[in-house]
């Protein structure tokens, strides 16, 4: 399901809409997901560099909701929707009911590490750290709802 109502007023990007899509939680949606975002960013007018990053950021998030927050029976889904910032940045919330986890409360990768010596685990959450500008988490309702902001590179129009 996705309900579309994402637009541009201007040429800075001003809008007050979102863009909303509800995935399954399987790895044969990834497509979808990067269908989305990627038209997201299209809408925004964010530059390639900008678009790359979320895209990854957000496949990461849902393939980590995929790989470890539904028993392994339990099939989940994933609402995941894209509002306009008010400084140039889209915000995408990602809402799921699966196993609490607090992504912000996770310990820092120490990337300095060889990767023989460094423990398993934590660079995903280390890449989406350093890719958003922002990044906050609450437990609400029994559902994670994590929040992650990027400003927009706009890309030069006429």
């Amino acid at each position: 399901m996705i309900k579309k109502s994402l637009t541009l007023h201007n040429e800075k990007v001003m809008c007050t809409a979102r863009k909303t899509i509800v995935l399954p939680c399987e790895l044969s949606q990834l497509d979808r997901l990067r269908q989305f975002v990627t038209e997201v960013c299209g809408t925004l007018h964010a530059d390639a560099h900008v678009a790359a990053q979320l895209n990854l950021v957000l496949e990461e998030v849902f393939v980590n909701i995929i790989n470890y927050a539904y028993p392994q029976a339990e099939v989940g889904s994933t609402e995941l929707t894209a509002t306009c910032g008010s400084d140039d940045s889209v915000v995408f919330t990602v809402v799921d009911t699966g196993m609490a986890f607090a992504p912000t409360q996770v310990a820092e990768a120490d990337v300095t590490l060889d990767a023989a010596s460094r423990p398993v685990g934590g660079l995903g959450i280390h890449i989406v750290r350093h890719m958003v500008d922002e990044l906050r988490y609450r437990r609400e309702q029994g559902r994670n709802v994590l929040t992650l902001k990027k400003k927009i590179n706009k890309i030069k129009t006429r």
